[in-house]
């Protein structure tokens, strides 16, 4: 077992862990900066695909089925959003748990059992028939067969959706900076306590 302490607690999904001690099964404690800085760059996109998509949509169904464009563009941004969240897990994961990662459903999973992201995040994204990785794969698969009507109500759905787990990742990256952070000073502190060496 891999545990950092933090002097702190920290928010994390939908409760707060008590950061005197995080721990994690089987995982690295920290992941590499390069990686960070993609995950990163991945979140910003994730963000602005949401402010698309909400300026995208109209406020009434009607509108949105009497607009083709619309649509085709609004479920062009639904994916991008979708395909986006499962980059961002497969990359944490893989930098957790040095491997090849986890996609679609199992990805949210995981990172639920890790305490990242929140109850209602996970069933909004993997349970149902009408969760949003169900509707991702219709969007890759079957995408000339799309109902306007739930693809409406969905997106509408993915907009809270999204930018709740965008602020859980968010979170999840703040606490993993502190914690590194706290490590490096422990580092630093243990390093003044060493004796000098004998002449």
């Amino acid at each position: 077992m891999l545990c950092f302490r933090l002097q702190q607690t920290i928010a994390i999904g939908p409760r707060s862990l008590n950061a005197d001690c995080f721990a994690i099964d089987n995982v690295n404690t920290f992941m590499d900066d390069l990686r960070q800085s993609t995950i990163q760059k991945k979140l910003h996109f994730l963000l602005k695909s949401i402010d698309d998509l909400r300026r995208y949509l109209p406020s009434r169904r009607q509108d949105y089925q009497e607009d083709a464009n619309t649509q085709c563009a609004s479920e062009r941004v639904c994916q991008m959003i979708f395909e986006c969240a499962i980059d961002i897990n497969e990359q944490i994961l893989k930098g957790l748990e040095q491997s090849t990662g986890r996609k679609g459903k199992d990805g949210f999973k995981r990172l639920h059992q890790l305490s990242i992201v929140g109850m209602q995040t996970l069933q909004r994204f993997t349970e149902g028939s009408n969760c949003h990785v169900n509707f991702r794969n219709l969007l890759v698969h079957v995408y000339d067969k799309i109902d306007p009507i739930a693809a409406y109500h969905t997106a509408r759905r993915l907009i809270p959706d999204a930018t709740r787990y965008a602020a859980e990742i968010r979170r999840y990256l703040d606490a993993l900076e502190e914690a590194e952070d706290a490590a490096q000073m422990g580092t630093t502190l243990e390093a003044q306590d060493e004796p000098p060496a004998e002449a």
